[in-house]
């Protein structure tokens, strides 16, 4: 039963863990940073190519794999819930998605009113009968019921019902073209009245109040690369440096020796060893707490240097440097890649 229980845990960890440094054990001191060799010089811009349509790039993250897979589940859960036998197509499915999309930008309340004689929608009312649409409504589902652990289980899935759907999109998004600069933030999906769940997230001080919460990691043109939904507990496999730092972990497994960035919530000095181990460099602002044996220049005297003044120490035992820069007020920074050059004059 121990073995059997260790096994079970083991799913939850994953395969390289990295261990956590101790800030105090950090020996900062003044001297000339020295950049890694590895880096590339030449920056990988994202170039379009082909212009495509709307439908062409929709088609390319939600492809056929996803269809026939939403098709599959729905079938088996009418037959399993109801007895039905949909026997949907491909197109029944791609017809049902695009009704959706139709509404939603038309922003009708209910989907009922589609059929209206009043509205007459022929795009929606000559490709999908009514009853036929809500047949599938009924029965959409997007995995097997049946096969769901219980939540007792040690590798209980909170995303199991879509899980499928997810592994699918997280595929498609990596083939995408990777820039050589990235970064790893938090995204909102909005979302209040439609839809209940236990991972909706109030936040008064961002833009949408309501919404799900996903990690990120997108490139400078804006484009997403990876992403996985925040559940809380079993958002990403345990790196053993804490779920901010395992986030990033996560989302650069297989990323080529490219730069990361992200604010001081993922920011530590452990991350960056374990993502220089991993073959990726980054920079990111850094809370005081997790530098504390790193004695910089005072706030005051920044003031009275003013705008644009700085302060620099490295690392003699990790080669990493931070940076302390003043604007309005100080900010810090640490890096295992760049430094404070190079310097130049803002004009106001």
């Amino acid at each position: 039963m121990i073995v059997e229980e260790c096994d079970q845990q083991s799913c939850l960890v994953a395969d390289n863990c990295f261990e956590k440094i101790d800030p105090t054990t950090l020996k900062w001191r003044t001297r000339p940073f020295e950049a890694p060799e590895s880096i590339r010089e030449e920056e990988n811009i994202f170039k379009v190519d082909d212009v495509l349509t709307s439908v062409e790039y929709f088609c390319s993250f939600f492809d056929t794999r996803i269809i026939d897979s939403i098709r599959k589940h729905t079938e088996l859960y009418g037959l399993q819930k109801y007895g039905i036998e949909l026997k949907c197509t491909d197109a029944d499915i791609r017809r049902y998605i695009g009704i959706l999309l139709y509404l939603g930008i038309l922003k009708l309340p209910q989907l009922k009113t589609a059929w209206s004689k009043d509205l007459k929608l022929t795009a929606i009312t000559d490709s999908t009968p009514r009853g036929r649409f809500e047949k599938i409504k009924k029965c959409l589902h997007f995995n097997d019921n049946t096969k769901q652990l219980k939540k007792e289980d040690l590798n209980y899935d909170k995303l199991y019902k879509i899980r499928p759907l997810l592994n699918i999109f997280k595929e498609n998004f990596g083939k995408l073209p990777q820039e050589d600069h990235q970064s790893v933030d938090e995204q909102i999906i909005a979302i209040k009245v439609a839809g209940r769940s236990s991972f909706k997230q109030y936040n008064p001080v961002k833009p949408h109040k309501w919404g799900l919460k996903i990690f990120t990691r997108a490139g400078t043109s804006g484009l997403v690369y990876d992403f996985t939904p925040y559940v809380g507990e079993g958002t990403c496999p345990s790196y053993g440096l804490g779920i901010s730092s395992d986030v990033v972990l996560y989302l650069a497994q297989g990323l080529p020796k490219d730069r990361l960035y992200f604010d001081n919530w993922f920011t530590s000095v452990s991350l960056l060893i374990s993502l220089k181990k991993m073959g990726s460099f980054a920079t990111g602002s850094v809370r005081k707490n997790r530098i504390s044996n790193c004695q910089m220049l005072s706030d005051a005297k920044f003031k009275n240097r003013g705008k644009g003044s700085f302060d620099m120490k490295c690392d003699i035992n990790h080669n990493l440097v931070c940076v302390k820069w003043f604007n309005n007020k100080p900010v810090q920074l640490i890096s295992s890649c760049e430094d404070h050059q190079h310097v130049g004059i803002c004009k106001r």
